[in-house]
């Protein structure tokens, strides 16, 4: 989040040694950021490794390399403007291969999550509440947020704006719907405390 401030400095400022300082402490802090890498190679390792799911409470968490690779896009369309309006470059072919690589890969590996997570939707998301499912919210959210850039980068067809409104009533849903259930939650638990005393 921190690499996202900074390339939008870089890529919006109109002082030169303030858009190269921004650009410069940017890709330091972004480089730094390399632990979706390693969570996704830990996830897939893990998963084919493991003769079972893991426990539900930890299901959710499948999902959160979805916001990193969207921050990551996103921290390289701004640097493509950095370098537009700094040095003159013409980027409008890399702002597409960035935008279709980042959403391509978030559509395949959100499909490859939700089909892992399939069973765990239908036998335990509504009846139970654990804090790890708030980890649902953030991927979805993202999914729109990048599908919204492909929409204006590459492709501005109705059917990716209808399918960026149907994912983003999907975060709204499982947004209130997780927030009804942590609500409860914390009622019953109230409850339980008066009951003992």
């Amino acid at each position: 989040m921190l690499t996202v401030t900074g390339t939008g400095l870089a890529a919006l400022s109109t002082t030169s040694s303030i858009a190269h300082i921004a650009a410069f402490i940017s890709v330091i802090s972004g480089t730094m950021g390399g632990l979706p890498v390693v969570k996704m190679i830990t996830l897939f390792k893990s998963h084919f490794a493991a003769k079972e799911m893991p426990e539900r409470q930890f299901l959710p968490s499948f999902l959160i390399v979805i916001p990193n690779i969207t921050l990551y896009a996103i921290n390289a369309f701004r640097l493509g403007h950095y370098l537009e309006h700094q040095h003159e470059a013409k980027m409008e072919t890399y702002f597409m291969v960035v935008i279709v690589l980042a959403f391509a890969f978030e559509t395949w590996y959100l499909a490859f999550g939700l089909a892992l997570l399939k069973n765990y939707f239908k036998k335990h998301f509504l009846k139970e509440f654990y804090v790890s499912q708030w980890g649902l919210v953030c991927p979805v959210v993202a999914y729109a947020v990048l599908g919204s850039f492909m929409y204006k980068v590459f492709i501005s067809t109705t059917a990716l704006y209808v399918l960026i409104l149907f994912v983003t009533l999907v975060s709204i849903i499982l947004f209130f719907t997780l927030s009804l259930k942590q609500i409860k939650c914390m009622k019953n638990k109230d409850a339980d405390k008066f009951l003992r005393a």
